[in-house]
């Protein structure tokens, strides 16, 4: 309403929060369906008798903790939808030109990395390796691997302290970091800084000239994201599928996260994680969608809420107890 948002653009972006809510369905179902074979296959009954079992397993599941925590964890993660609102709606609540924050974060970004701007120390080294095809799946993956790491945390999860701070640092970090703190540092990042700023020296041509060069030789994920949020950001609609936003960055933040909480539950699996979010971090700048600065403040930032959150269950939860345990 403050926006003059029209009702039907509301009604339209509402439907990603439909498709959330049917992908859980099916993920749900298929748990359901997964235990009845189980039982079948692992229990050796037939169908008949194995659906007594699954009746009282699930009747369990349904009356447990565990279950009321799903439910709650879905709803916090339906909120979500609304942060694609919030994120079209940036430049009309903070215009970009206001305070041009992408020269700031360009030129803390050069002195950083001891007057060099990032990627051009990236791009060489990635391409030597041939490695830019790999980050650009791996951050388009990005996403997948998210949604599977929060079903975990919602379905999978038995500590009740780790998953709720989990949950807790993740709704946190897309409303403080995704929608606050990208409307106030409201910025596009390399890959657009031209497009936006036409009359400043095109600093980040590499960056665009890499992303021609790797779609020439075949599709990529970061050349098709580009041309989708140019022309959503210059079309008639108050509310798109997504939005430019750089500072900070939510593909850094999101996956720091699952670094902080994969090693709260298995050391092979945090290296395993610890490897995607590297790739991530460095896919960032490499395909030009974030400064380098956006990823390290949004490290900092999501350790500050993980360890305010942990903190704040320590006051219901020890770090060790289970489920069924109180």
């Amino acid at each position: 309403m403050y926006c003059g948002v029209p009702a039907h653009e509301v009604f339209h972006a509402l439907r990603y929060a439909g498709i959330f809510l049917l992908t859980i369905s099916i993920f749900a179902a298929g748990i359901y369906a997964g235990t009845y074979f189980g039982i079948m296959l692992v229990e050796r009954r037939n169908a008949w008798t194995a659906v007594p079992i699954l009746e009282e397993r699930a009747g369990r599941y349904f009356s447990s903790a565990d279950f009321t925590y799903a439910c709650m964890g879905a709803l916090v993660l339906l909120g979500n939808s609304f942060f694609l609102i919030s994120k079209s709606l940036i430049n009309v609540i903070n215009p970009l030109h206001r305070l041009k924050w992408d020269f700031y974060f360009s030129a803390w970004d050069k002195f950083l990395h001891a007057g060099h701007y990032p990627h051009d120390l990236l791009l060489p080294a990635i391409n030597a390796i041939s490695a830019g095809r790999v980050l650009d799946f791996l951050y388009f993956f990005w996403l997948n691997a998210i949604f599977l790491l929060t079903l975990y945390n919602l379905f999978g999860d038995k500590m009740p302290h780790r998953r709720l701070r989990f949950l807790w640092v993740y709704f946190l970090s897309w409303v403080l970091l995704g929608s606050l703190a990208a409307t106030v540092f409201n910025s596009v990042g390399p890959l657009f800084y031209h497009s936006f700023y036409p009359e400043t020296p095109d600093v980040y041509a590499a960056v665009g000239q890499n992303i021609d060069t790797l779609q020439k030789q075949a599709f990529t994920f970061a050349g098709m994201t580009r041309v989708l949020l140019l022309r959503w950001q210059g079309n008639d609609a108050m509310i798109d599928a997504n939005a430019i936003s750089a500072m900070p960055s939510m593909h850094v933040a999101i996956a720091w996260l699952a670094v902080l909480y994969a090693r709260e539950i298995n050391r092979c699996f945090f290296y395993l994680v610890l490897l995607f979010f590297v790739c991530i971090l460095i896919g960032s700048v490499y395909l030009g969608f974030h400064y380098a600065i956006d990823g390290y403040v949004s490290v900092i930032a999501v350790s500050m809420i993980w360890w305010i959150m942990g903190k704040v269950i320590d006051r219901h939860f020890t770090r060790v107890e289970k489920l069924g345990d109180a």
